[in-house]
């Protein structure tokens, strides 16, 4: 039995929660988000302290799930090819395909968007991590398939890039 990571990429406030609410909750696949396991530990949002911790549980979490057989979705922002391709290569030697949705939302919309969001991301953060971005590209990632997500969070757009 193989597994399937799926990842989710983008900025905060780009699509991505609201995406897997209405297109894979309730469905077989295991979220894994950063924020929900420290929000149910920690009790906060954000615990930079306990940072490291939740980062060890998420990638061993992964590693064993994929293992196991089961499809998971990482909601994460996934800024670089770097952070990737450690996601894919875990992925790899596990012999699960991986799958990206790439949320290609401008940075103007998440930053409207953000602004009404309960934790919010500070302006000067969001427009950092936007120049960081590195644009995913299959062909140097190893993604099996890359989808482009558009949408304004109640109609979507989704294509696919490579693969399917």
């Amino acid at each position: 039995m193989s597994g399937k990571m799926i990842m989710f990429i983008g900025l905060p406030a780009s699509g991505k929660t609201t995406y897997w609410k209405r297109h894979f909750r309730g469905t077989e696949v295991i979220r894994l988000s950063l924020d929900t396991f420290q929000k149910m530990v920690t009790g906060r949002d954000h615990s930079p302290a306990f940072m490291p911790i939740a980062k060890v549980w998420i990638d061993w979490t992964q590693e064993y799930l994929l293992r196991d057989g089961h499809t998971i979705l990482i909601d994460s922002v996934l800024l670089t090819k770097g952070i990737r391709s450690k996601l894919v290569r875990m992925a790899q030697s596990c012999g699960a395909s991986v799958e990206v949705y790439w949320f290609d939302t401008p940075l103007e919309t998440c930053m409207d968007r953000n602004r009404c969001r309960d934790r919010v991301v500070p302006d000067d953060v969001m427009q950092r991590m936007n120049a960081q971005f590195d644009l995913p590209e299959d062909a140097e990632e190893q993604f099996d398939v890359l989808w482009r997500v558009e949408g304004d969070g109640e109609k979507y757009s989704v294509k696919t890039l490579t693969g399917e």
